[in-house]
């Protein structure tokens, strides 16, 4: 019998003719899962220049910001959002001071990503995401 079949390993797994699926385990393919392991295990951003990660980073928060809103009601665009967080413009009206609120809440998660999450976090991001979106009365103070 055929040293490859002796040392098939099989999985629950059939081929396009319902034959049972299996492999070998070669020294090849040993080395490149471990590869793979110690990719998916190092950090995304350590080769990456600073500027470009700062870039990429910013470029999430951004589209976080415009399409939770959008979601929560807001009415602008992608482009509106970008120039004004880019620019540091004042919000024009309501939907525009939502998506300025997330943004600012996303960048404070961020900034605080290592700390162990408390009451001063919650509230702190509560007050990032309802400033200048609430009326009076609809102010809760803690």
């Amino acid at each position: 019998m055929n040293i490859r079949k002796l040392t098939k390993i099989q999985i629950p797994l059939i081929d396009q003719s319902y034959a049972k699926f299996g492999f070998n385990l070669t020294e090849d393919v040993s080395k490149n899962i471990e590869i793979i392991e110690n990719s998916a295990t190092e950090d995304l951003f350590k080769s990456v220049p600073l500027d470009i990660e700062v870039s990429v980073i910013t470029d999430a928060l951004i589209d976080e910001a415009f399409n939770s809103s959008v979601i929560e009601g807001a009415f602008s665009t992608k482009r509106r959002t970008k120039e004004m967080i880019e620019k540091h413009l004042k919000p024009s009206n309501k939907s525009e001071i939502m998506i300025m609120n997330n943004y600012r809440a996303l960048v404070y998660i961020m900034d605080h990503l290592e700390e162990p999450l408390d009451e001063n976090i919650i509230l702190s991001i509560y007050r990032i995401l309802t400033k200048d979106m609430l009326n009076e009365e609809d102010i809760v103070e803690y």
